[in-house]
């Protein structure tokens, strides 16, 4: 019987990727729940516009959104 639980999800793991030029991959710290490049494709360049230096809000969302303050404003 295989063990779901060592091997991980779809998403856990993925082959190598090229990432083109003027491209970025952009992967969301909840790699079950996270819609990023693994789902949407590269990021093109002049799409992303700003730098993220801290966490403004943080919902658990297993706790059915209820804020964690304990990361609001935390430094990335």
């Amino acid at each position: 019987m295989l063990n779901v639980n060592k091997k991980g999800s779809l998403r856990s793991s993925f082959s190598p990727v090229r990432v083109p030029d003027g491209y970025y991959m952009a992967l969301g710290d909840n790699r079950d729940n996270s819609s990023d490049s693994r789902a949407i494709g590269f990021v093109p360049r002049d799409e992303i516009v700003g730098r993220t230096k801290r966490v403004v809000l943080s919902f658990n969302y297993d706790n059915y959104y209820i804020p964690r303050s304990d990361r609001f404003f935390k430094p990335l």
